[in-house]
């Protein structure tokens, strides 16, 4: 982990110069980009909260909604990050400046690897993890949660978030593998049709149409059983329901075993994406 630590202190470093270096100029953009994150901040909390207030509302459907919509902004964040690992992982593996620097280091390409999937996990979640919290905070805003809610939230994210880290860094070895790392376009172009059709696939596993749909049934029963159906056990999205809302809802739940289903896949695709990269990363870069 020494030799982890030691790939990663030149980034850490980089930004602190870079904060420290900021002109006026600079500072006064920083400041107007913050103010505007916080606006939209404060919008998608708003939105959010009187979304699940009226969703309270409704009598036997109010809890089976917001279990519905919760999925769907997991499912939503999980595309989002895995098509942004794919593009941050083809800089960080295949383009950065210093790679020339660290292969021809005594490091070994099992430290680079770890080394380089902690920096594509935190470039390209910081964002949908930071506008992705108002959801969670309004979450716990209409349900009351306590502080418990809060810190289970950061613990199971975090597995969340390595899962399309993993799978990233994966498909993106295999994609320069068959086309050269700076034939960027081509990769762009194809990866954008395939994040189209994978996010319009998994969209569909939620029917979201039956969220708001009821007339769609002949019956009501049949609507509460297509609510309380999940969307798919297999998707790392219900994985992160389950685990989180036993805590919003108060019902007996399985949320441990949950978050043990996020961390252990998310541990299997970093042990399998450095396995394979012994095999294809060099024959890429």
């Amino acid at each position: 982990m020494e030799k982890v630590a030691l790939l990663l202190t030149p980034r850490i470093i980089s930004l602190k110069n870079r904060v420290r270096s900021r002109d006026r100029w600079e500072t006064a953009k920083a400041i107007m980009l913050l103010l505007l994150a916080v606006c939209f901040w404060i919008g998608i909390f708003i939105g959010v909260y009187r979304v699940l207030t009226y969703f309270q509302g409704i009598e036997v459907l109010g809890d089976m909604l917001t279990r519905r919509l919760l999925s769907m902004v997991f499912l939503t964040f999980f595309s989002i990050l895995l098509f942004s690992n794919v593009i941050t992982s083809l800089s960080t593996f295949y383009l950065s400046d210093d790679l020339n620097l660290i292969h021809s280091a005594p490091v070994p390409l099992g430290k680079i690897y770890l080394a380089r999937f902690v920096e594509t996990t935190v470039d390209s979640s910081w964002m949908v993890l930071l506008f992705g919290l108002p959801v969670f905070i309004a979450y716990g805003f209409v349900y009351s949660t306590s502080f418990i809610y809060y810190l289970w939230l950061m613990v199971v994210i975090i597995p969340f978030l390595i899962i399309p880290a993993g799978l990233g860094i994966i498909l993106t070895m295999v994609l320069v593998n068959a086309f050269p790392a700076k034939r960027t376009k081509d990769i762009f172009l194809l990866l954008s049709i395939v994040a189209v059709i994978i996010l319009y696939l998994l969209f569909r596993f939620l029917r979201p149409e039956k969220l708001v749909d009821p007339e769609a049934f002949s019956a009501v029963a049949a609507y509460l059983t297509a609510l309380k159906t999940p969307s798919s056990p297999f998707l790392p999205n219900h994985w992160a329901t389950e685990a989180i809302l036993p805590l919003l809802q108060n019902y007996h739940g399985s949320p441990v075993f949950f978050f043990l289903l996020l961390l252990s896949t998310g541990l299997a695709l970093i042990v399998i994406g450095n396995y394979l990269s012994s095999y294809l990363y060099y024959d890429g870069w």
